[in-house]
């Protein structure tokens, strides 16, 4: 039953160019950037700040959620508990490992917090 709900979402929400949203959310993750030391780091460690495009044309959509790991499809957080960042496309992430390679990817979802299918992975290797 929760995969048919996900694949109805999945049909609701499309992209700007009507892309259903399991292929905009693939193109989804566009920028990683970021380092360390800087005034959004207030836990001392390296800080990066993941930036991604908006899915847009449903207006059920209620927001995102960041994932972030340090091995490919493996986050730290489960599915459903990814950082909740609400309906904002920027995030900086603190208190990250130096000389750690870090894999970062995007969900949305809607108001009855169905949940898209994960974006493409952005990977950044911080020094």
């Amino acid at each position: 039953m929760r995969r048919d709900r996900r694949r109805a979402f999945e049909t609701l929400l499309v992209s700007r160019a009507g892309i259903p949203l399991r292929w905009a959310m693939a193109m989804l993750l566009l920028a990683c950037g970021g380092g360390g030391g800087g005034s959004g780091d207030v836990s001392g460690g390296a800080s990066v700040t993941v930036s991604w495009d908006a899915v847009v044309g449903d207006p059920t959509l209620a927001g995102y959620r960041l994932y972030y790991g340090t091995a490919p499809r493996i986050y730290l957080q489960p599915l459903g508990h990814g950082l909740d960042v609400g309906d904002v496309t920027t995030h900086q992430i603190g208190g990250l490992a130096g000389d750690t390679t870090y894999y970062f990817a995007v969900t949305a979802y809607d108001r009855a917090n169905n949940e898209s299918e994960f974006s493409s992975e952005v990977i950044k290797v911080l020094p």
